[in-house]
């Protein structure tokens, strides 16, 4: 019971500092999407949402790797095997410089055929290969990083995280807002994000260090169950990881290579509403994710089984709610938000 109590006050602690942050990520999203939409044109909120789906499909070299390896910490985390905890960061930390290998490899094959990714003629100003680069540039350093989130959230303190991000965020927004409306320059706008994602980064990692300064130094090797155990959960992820990049990573490259950047542009704009709403749902499960592998790691199958069936009702009603929201009221939001029936599909 005191576990459960225990749970309880982390995921409410973790719920509130991921909310604010989530708040905090859209309303000013919007407000840049806005002024992105009257200094530049909506060609250019196409150019953004084309790059960040090619290198969304980049993830799929991931497999679900690393989330296999961090749900295999949750138990050795609950029952404080140090250096378990420690082989499998390094496991994790490896891992995840191998992905940013390759994806820098990947992503730099694709720049002879981004021209063919974009029907029409991009803006005159920008050198799209420039564009991309930038964009990949702010991917490759997140992955760079990703070992030390990743030691966050087995320990149950995404607030931690979601501290640094709200810092980061409010930095990051608010200087590309004031180069839109100062200097009307897209270079500089994206220029902006991989020093913030670098300086994110170096926070995390610093406080994860301060932390938990016991997982450094050589790791033992990992055993054969747990590899075993890795592998099963790795062959389960990446269908989801499939699934995933299938389902929500190719919209973008299809509409620009079909139809263009500008109504790419405009899809885009009903785009991040929907990622609003799916990023407020998304912030439970995300919160959760730690208490439940805890949960998963410390009780019975039973029990777990009980809270999981709980979990899934309040999950199925709240997006249902939020898809007949969405069906109703999408179209006139745009239409209010946007200012003119030319952004409205």
């Amino acid at each position: 019971m005191e576990n459960c109590k225990g749970r309880k006050v982390i995921f409410i602690r973790n719920a509130k500092f991921g909310a604010v942050l989530t708040i905090l990520q859209y309303d000013l999203q919007f407000v840049l999407r806005t002024v992105m939409i009257y200094t530049l044109g909506v060609e250019y909120l196409g150019i953004g949402g084309l790059f960040t789906n090619i290198i969304g499909c980049l993830g799929l070299v991931e497999l679900g790797m690393g989330t296999a390896v961090v749900f295999s910490m949750y138990k050795p985390v609950a029952e404080n095997d140090i250096q378990k905890i420690k082989s499998l960061h390094n496991l994790y930390r490896k891992i995840y410089y191998i992905i940013a290998l390759i994806i820098l490899v990947v992503g730099l094959s694709v720049l002879p055929v981004l021209s063919y990714l974009i029907e029409g003629n991009p803006p005159e100003n920008i050198n799209i290969y420039y564009v991309y680069m930038i964009f990949l540039s702010s991917t490759i350093i997140s992955y760079l990083m990703a070992h030390k989130r990743a030691l966050l959230v087995v320990n149950q303190r995404n607030d931690i995280e979601s501290k640094v991000r709200i810092i980061g965020m409010l930095f990051l927004y608010v200087i590309q807002i004031a180069i839109l409306i100062a200097f009307k320059s897209y270079y500089l706008y994206i220029i902006c994000m991989p020093i913030c994602t670098l300086i994110e980064g170096i926070a995390i990692f610093s406080q994860a260090k301060k932390l938990f300064p016991e997982i450094t130094g050589k790791a033992q090797p990992i055993d054969k169950d747990t590899k075993k155990e890795i592998i099963r959960n790795i062959t389960a992820s990446s269908m989801h990881q499939l699934g995933g990049v299938l389902v929500l990573s190719t919209d973008n490259i299809i509409i620009s290579s079909i139809l263009g950047l500008v109504v790419l542009g405009v899809y885009s704009n009903y785009s991040v509403i929907i990622t609003c709403i799916t990023a407020f749902v998304t912030l439970i499960t995300t919160t959760a994710q730690s208490s439940l592998g805890n949960l998963v790691a410390t009780e019975t199958p039973d029990y777990v089984y009980k809270r999981y069936n709980v979990f899934n009702f309040i999950m199925s009603w709240l997006v249902g709610f939020c898809a007949i929201c969405l069906l109703c009221l999408l179209n006139p939001f745009v239409l209010i938000w946007a200012g003119g029936e030319e952004y409205l599909l």
